[in-house]
């Protein structure tokens, strides 16, 4: 029997807070450059000018861009850890526990292919490049390396405004269609049952 879309959504947040957790263990020994250090020093003063009223909010936006895309270069290590976690978690963790991470294993959810059988390591990892933004992180991490501080805004723009689509529909697909099935379960060829 197809999983309910309340007990999804929160294993897939357990999932989340375990992730970051976990995440924040990992990157805590990873030293921060002065660079990153001085822009989220200076997160804080583009801030502050603009709530006192010193710099216009076209200003604001430049500068405060412009600042996040330091960020966004300085924390790059940062990011791939994330991604190789993600997919270690999703995929290859999930897939040597019969289709569950640990959130669904407290929720008795599963992942399983369309024969109601073990999903394929690479439907697993396929589901993961979906939902949980993978694939926007992974290209993230490609575009701030070779294209211009400029252009990166517009494409991490539509990247975050195409996952949220998919997310959106996603959670649509999950709450109001019969067989419960998201975009990623559609393309991974798998669904997700009570274990």
């Amino acid at each position: 029997m197809e999983a309910h879309t309340f007990t999804r959504i929160v294993a897939f947040v357990i999932d989340l807070i375990i992730l970051s957790f976990v995440l924040s263990l990992l990157t805590f020994w990873i030293p921060l450059s002065k660079e990153y250090t001085e822009a989220v020093d200076n997160e804080n003063t583009i801030m502050e000018n603009y709530r006192k009223g010193k710099i216009t909010s076209e200003e604001f936006f430049n500068q405060y861009f412009e600042n996040s895309y330091v960020k966004d270069k300085e924390k790059i290590v940062i990011s791939i850890v994330s991604l190789i976690l993600s997919m270690g978690y999703f995929g290859t963790f999930a897939y040597y526990n019969d289709g569950q991470t640990l959130g669904k294993k407290l929720l008795k959810i599963k992942v399983v292919d369309l024969d109601n059988k073990k999903p394929s390591h690479l439907s697993l990892i396929t589901r993961a490049l979906i939902i949980n933004g993978v694939l926007v992180s992974f290209l993230s991490c490609i575009v701030i390396m070779i294209i211009t501080k400029y252009d990166y805004y517009y494409t991490i723009g539509l990247l975050q405004v195409i996952q949220t689509v998919i997310m959106i529909a996603s959670l649509i697909m999950i709450a109001f269609k019969n067989d419960k099935k998201g975009i990623h379960d559609i393309l991974a060829k798998t669904k997700v049952v009570e274990a």
